[in-house]
């Protein structure tokens, strides 16, 4: 890979590293090169897929980058371990792709985000190979590793990594709610998380997705019997008497390593009564994880029968969680492009830590034959602004790309910038990794 990156800075060969391709924010674009003219070449890295090592001494396994999420945790699940990292796009995402966008599995709530779980790298890139520390807990000066976290193919290639193992857990317990509203079901995760139950996966769903997922589920069953039926109905009965006629949906997963997790979840479960809510059946949670990679799939579909599909997400303190929610829905009911009598507004809660949130938007709406691109923008640009505007992140795990740059440019510290773009210079002096992304325009 060095003689390759050597010899494409010398003959100014554009060089875009690609691992699964499932970024949506255009991290893979070169509209915006400024050498029009320039050659491109695509590196394709899914045959770098080997494990290398699995050191169960130090709970530690390596990699080579262009291995798909499936099947590094098919390799290590033989072993008896887990990485626990399992973004929407695992099926087709790759290990140097998650850590070059700072990928968030749906676990990270307890096994962490991918910067928590990379022990050292090996990068290549023109001016020669990187090899960082093989360990993160010493204090021996400045280790450069997490400038490759996010670099979004600007500063190198990712070849291998070394990444810190779990053993599989040997039980799961799921624990459901029902919440009044959005606002009652943020409060208990608020509560939950700052007095120690440590899920790993976790959701609350506003009203809408609450109603749209009830749906589709129920959709899915053959025809119901009368003795079904009188179910449903009783549960609407009871929903009605406990104040839930327009019920949030909150599901937690709590993985049992070694203490019993039964405490956890008697304190959760007390918690949900406590902001209002009632305790839900744990086969909710099971029958989502059963489904969690299936969603994606729809997208396709919908935009085939000219139906605007797109998601945004955010990281939001805890005391910005609730209007974050609230002003959104807000500004998107008057707004065009929009169409508030036809779109559809959805919100979850899908990653929490002690100090706030991970919210994450979906939008539907009909598409405006001829302007999808301005209908588009011009979602992405009042998104945008509600969250910087409202103390929130530009993304929590979608990383940059071209589609987020020029909130990215307008936020960031100058000094810093500065910074990364001597980095850069000292990495790839021809600029020729993936060149126009993050802070080099």
């Amino acid at each position: 890979m060095d003689y390759i990156l050597l010899k494409a800075s010398e003959h100014n060969v554009i060089i875009t590293p690609f691992g699964g391709g499932t970024n949506v924010v255009g991290s893979l674009t070169n509209d915006n090169l400024r050498n029009k003219s320039a050659i491109r070449i695509t590196i394709n890295l899914r045959e770098m897929s080997k494990l290398i090592a699995i050191n169960g001494a130090e709970m530690t396994a390596t990699f080579q980058s262009g291995i798909l999420g499936p099947v590094l945790e098919k390799a290590l699940n033989e072993k008896g371990y887990t990485l626990g990292h399992f973004p929407q796009s695992f099926e087709y995402s790759t290990l140097g792709g998650w850590i070059v966008t700072r990928s968030a599995g749906q676990a990270s709530t307890m096994y962490g985000k991918i910067e928590d779980l990379v022990e050292s790298l090996k990068v290549a890139t023109p001016a020669g190979t990187i090899h960082t520390p093989n360990f993160t807990h010493d204090a021996v000066g400045i280790n450069i590793m997490p400038l490759f976290f996010g670099s979004e193919g600007t500063l190198g290639i990712v070849t291998e990594a070394t990444v810190k193992i779990k053993k599989i857990p040997r039980h799961k317990r799921w624990v459901c709610g029902l919440f009044p509203n959005f606002e009652a079901g943020a409060d208990f995760f608020q509560e939950a998380i700052q007095n120690g139950v440590k899920p790993s996966v976790i959701r609350l769903s506003d009203a809408n997705e609450t109603a749209l997922f009830s749906k589709l589920a129920s959709e899915k069953s053959e025809e119901p019997t009368f003795f079904e039926n009188l179910k449903k109905e009783a549960q609407k009965v009871v929903l009605k008497w406990k104040n839930l006629d327009h019920p949030c949906l909150m599901m937690m997963c709590l993985e049992q390593f070694g203490p019993n997790t039964a405490s956890q979840a008697v304190f959760a479960k007390s918690l949900i009564e406590k902001y209002g809510g009632m305790v839900a059946p744990e086969i909710i949670g099971k029958k989502w994880e059963e489904g969690r990679f299936k969603t994606p799939y729809m997208r396709d579909t919908m935009m085939e029968h000219r139906i605007f599909v797109d998601t945004m997400e955010t990281y939001v303190p805890w005391e910005n969680v609730k209007e974050m929610h609230a002003i959104l829905g807000k500004e998107l009911a008057k707004s065009k492009a929009f169409n508030k009598e036809k779109g559809y507004f959805l919100a979850h809660i899908s990653h929490v830590y002690a100090s706030g949130a991970c919210m994450y938007f979906t939008l539907f709406t009909p598409m405006q034959i001829n302007r999808e691109i301005e209908q588009w923008q011009e979602l992405k640009n009042l998104i945008m602004n509600v969250f910087m505007e409202n103390n929130g992140t530009i993304s929590h795990h979608h990383g940059v790309g071209a589609d987020h740059q020029k909130w990215y440019l307008k936020y960031s510290d100058p000094l810093s910038l500065e910074v990364l773009r001597a980095v850069k210079k000292q990495l790839d002096p021809k600029n020729i990794l993936n060149p126009g992304k993050l802070y080099n325009v």
